[in-house]
């Protein structure tokens, strides 16, 4: 297997799509070609970060620092302080606005800090168009138990215990077998309403917006 040193995470969401992620991340690959570095440094193009105000956006992982407006004519000196040099570029680091302070990571930004993200934990961080990379983020991991853990009783009572559909909304079922058809339609119809989703978002020219980063979360993050 293929050792990485450093992850590039470059955002491909529509706010930084619209300010010019592309010829930054074309500049960015072409100066890793010069310094022979795409064999140890790897370039992913992730959803919406959620800063889209001051996109375009990378976040280099193993140190999690995040570079703000980046332009294409920045990434000769990224490469070469950051990667090769190991030094962190100052002037590409994030401000705060009240404090003037210089924050270099992500997670000790304010904005970031006190976000508790459950749909959209894996924001920012993995290629939306590899499913095995969600998967590798336990994605769908409640389908998995639902199909091969549970009965479709338990499924039924996991629903109604989550406030998700309740036994208000049934009709007058006489069997548990209509319970259990009603449940599975409600099932389908929130797992097509989330691919239509993504699709509408993933399907268009900027498609990694925030409805992509993590399929089928919105119906089964429950279990």
């Amino acid at each position: 297997m293929k050792v990485l040193r450093a992850h590039l995470l470059i955002c491909g969401g529509t706010g930084c799509q619209a300010s010019g992620s592309p010829a930054v991340k074309k500049a960015l690959l072409e100066e890793l070609d010069k310094k022979k570095l795409t064999e140890e440094i790897k370039v992913v193009e992730t959803g919406c970060n959620g800063f889209c105000a001051l996109g375009p956006i990378m976040v280099v992982y193993p140190e999690g620092v995040i570079y703000i407006s980046l332009k294409p004519e920045d990434m000769a000196e990224l490469v070469e302080e950051h990667l090769v040099k190991g030094r962190i570029v100052q002037r590409l680091l994030y401000r705060e606005p009240t404090t003037d302070q210089i924050i270099p990571t992500m997670q000790d930004i304010p904005f970031f800090a006190h976000q508790e993200l459950r749909v959209l934990k894996n924001r920012g961080l993995i290629d939306p168009e590899k499913i095995e990379e969600y998967i590798a983020r336990d994605g769908y991991a409640g389908m998995a138990k639902a199909l091969t853990e549970m009965t479709p009783e338990q499924i039924v009572q996991e629903i109604l215990d989550s406030g998700l559909l309740g036994k208000d909304r049934l009709p007058n079922l006489e069997s548990s077998g209509e319970v259990i058809y009603a449940i599975s339609a409600f099932l389908v119809l929130r797992l097509c309403d989330a691919y239509r989703y993504n699709s509408c978002l993933i399907n268009t020219p900027h498609r990694r917006t925030s409805g992509a980063q993590s399929p089928g979360s919105v119906p089964q993050d429950r279990f």
